[in-house]
């Protein structure tokens, strides 16, 4: 959830090399699955506000996520709320700034340049590379179906790894009351093997310089997301979202050097408000 933002963090394995005492985040990508934002997003459509209609919603928040996907450790960083749509044209913390169209009246399609965040040099174990800041296009289609909310994306990097991710996530919206909403949700992200050797593997020169191991991997599924947001609404302007979500690595990334805890949890908190309600 590619998420935000589709968070992916990876560091290498503190049994070798010492890079326990080296905080290193591998990546940081927005536009993935396992986002928390999207979720507060989608509470939103399922407390009845209409998705389709123009609106500007801006707020912030924190997070508490792990520093890498696969890290025993957190980082608490702060959270933009950003969702604004006029006309077919949007802007939101998940799909980036472009267009989202409606098919039907259960189906909308978008595409939409995404910043995908790399990691800092001093967060890096010796020897292992870093990946600069990028740019992403992204498509997307969402569909309303029976009380579920699935969207499916594909994210085309355009710099750093220059690789292809695909994520999917299905949701549920459930209205307690006028003000509660809770939206259980579960998640996927599929990467080629651009994406995920640059990320997850090691190469020879690494490998030399950092002491672990060479690590290639394929193309595949790379993780399973479960996600649970709150979102409350204090009045007709003011929101109030908390969530969670649990993050398995899974496929071969698995079995990467980089990854030390294959289960990570992460959180946040925000609070936003909605013009023209």
């Amino acid at each position: 959830m590619t998420t935000i933002f589709g968070r992916s963090f990876f560091r290498a394995n503190g049994a070798k090399a010492n890079v326990s005492k080296t905080p290193a985040v591998r990546v940081f990508t927005l536009c993935l699955a396992g986002s928390l934002v999207p979720g507060a997003a989608m509470a939103k459509d399922g407390d009845q506000t209409p998705h389709m209609a123009d609106h500007v919603t801006i707020g912030a928040g924190a997070s508490v996520l792990p520093t890498f996907e696969g890290s025993d450790s957190t980082r608490v960083l702060p959270l933009p709320v950003i969702d604004i749509r006029q006309g077919i044209f949007v802007a939101n913390t998940y799909s980036g700034i472009g267009v989202s169209v409606p098919v039907t009246d259960e189906i909308n399609m978008g595409a939409g340049a995404v910043f995908v965040l790399g990691y800092r040099q001093k967060d890096v174990p010796t020897g292992i590379d870093r990946i600069k800041n990028a740019a992403g296009i992204r498509a997307n289609a969402t569909i309303r179906k029976w009380g579920f909310i699935s969207t499916v994306g594909v994210t085309k990097v355009l710099g750093g790894t220059k690789g292809t991710v695909a994520d999917a996530v299905i949701s549920y919206p459930v209205r307690l009351d006028d003000r509660l909403t809770i939206v259980p949700g579960i998640g996927t992200t599929w990467a080629d093997s651009k994406y995920n050797d640059r990320y997850f593997g090691i190469s020879l020169e690494e490998s030399a310089a950092s002491g672990l191991s060479r690590f290639s991997p394929g193309s595949g599924f790379k993780d399973v997301t479960f996600n649970l947001v709150a979102n409350y609404r204090l009045s007709p302007h003011w929101n109030l979202s908390v969530g969670g979500s649990a993050i398995r690595v899974v496929g071969d990334v698995s079995d990467s050097p980089l990854v030390q805890d294959k289960l990570n949890a992460s959180g946040f908190a925000s609070i936003s408000y909605t013009f023209g309600r």
